[in-house]
């Protein structure tokens, strides 16, 4: 019990040392630290999100691109909301702390791509890597929409089938076969229940 009364003691009196030390009160010293705390994390969340410098990259294609704003406890915070284009999904980043940051990364690094229909061309960009799927023993495959390369006649070129992929090639189950364009299998059918 003696020991805990001086350790109490020992820290009492070492705190209202540093304090007469320092000069300032408690609450004083709690305001520099809170304001050297927050100016570290304004300075190093601004540049969270910021892409690193390259001359040589390509812009990003986008199908929209916006700007959101939320609130980090009193301060706005822009990021910039974008779809690339064919992905079903959005992404966020390209993000900071003023406005006009934000807005200099939508024209520095995004081109907005209108698209005419939902086909990828080959040349734009390829499926992504797929996952084991169980549909097919686990192996790694999924099945796409295709425009080949194939035939003798215009109309056989544009036919459109479904291919694998495998994460390199399409494929009919046989051959590779040379995708001019690809898009993702529609949802399925599902009839309305009343």
């Amino acid at each position: 019990m003696k020991i805990i009364i001086f350790i109490i003691i020992a820290c009492t009196l070492f705190v209202a040392w540093s304090l007469c030390i320092v000069g300032a009160s408690a609450d004083e010293q709690l305001e520099v630290i809170y304001a050297k705390d927050l100016e570290r994390k304004e300075n190093s969340m601004d540049n969270t999100y910021a892409p690193t410098e390259n001359k040589e990259q390509e812009k990003i294609k986008v199908e929209s691109i916006d700007t959101i704003v939320t609130m980090h406890g009193d301060k706005p915070y822009y990021e910039n909301k974008y779809r690339e284009v064919g992905d079903k999904c959005y992404h966020i980043g390209y993000s900071s702390y003023y406005l006009d940051v934000a807005l200099e990364y939508r024209k520095k690094y995004f081109e907005v791509v209108e698209r005419e229909s939902d086909w990828i061309p080959c040349s734009e960009r390829i499926p992504e890597e797929p996952k084991e799927n169980p549909v097919f023993d686990g192996k790694c495959l999924e099945v796409y929409l295709v425009t080949t390369k194939y035939g003798s006649s215009d109309q056989d070129k544009v036919y459109p089938f479904r291919a694998f992929w495998n994460g390199i090639n399409f494929t009919d189950g046989c051959r590779i076969l040379d995708v001019m364009a690809w898009m993702p299998l529609p949802e399925p059918y599902k009839e309305k229940t009343e």
